[in-house]
């Protein structure tokens, strides 16, 4: 499994499911349910690359900022717009063991990811995570 890759399709389908939720007029939130993800391009041939597509596309269309609104300020991140996410990010929040399920099958016993003071986490522009400064 490629990490990298699967970071690049899943934050290439947030973008995607960003800027068609704003093209829509509808404004982010957690709560929205994303309508199906559209296909995904030719070279995501692989089941966990497509997955991945899946989830980025959900989640972008959630709470992704569109490239207007990141375009619209000097800081995306000081806003509270989410841009994408990086691959630390989405291991600490399991999105690689959902990948690694696909290909190998369930894990006789999930662990969660051990957390000390050199793990960290890193959404790519972010400074506050973007749920937190919707509705205000």
């Amino acid at each position: 499994m490629d990490r990298v890759r699967l970071t690049q399709v899943f934050n290439l389908a947030f973008r995607r499911g960003a800027n068609e939720r704003a093209a829509a007029g509808v404004t982010p939130s957690s709560d929205l349910r994303p309508p199906t993800a559209p296909s995904p391009p030719a070279d995501c041939g692989s089941g966990i690359e497509q997955q991945a597509w899946a989830d980025g596309y959900g989640t972008g269309y959630q709470v992704g900022a569109s490239d207007a609104q990141l375009a619209s300020v000097d800081e995306p991140g000081a806003h509270g717009m989410v841009s994408g996410y990086g691959e630390q990010f989405l291991e600490m929040f399991d999105f690689s063991r959902d990948y690694q399920t696909v290909t190998q099958g369930p894990k006789k016993a999930l662990q969660p990811a051990p957390v000390g003071r050199h793990s960290s986490a890193f959404a790519v522009e972010v400074i506050r995570p973007a749920w937190l400064s919707f509705g205000r």
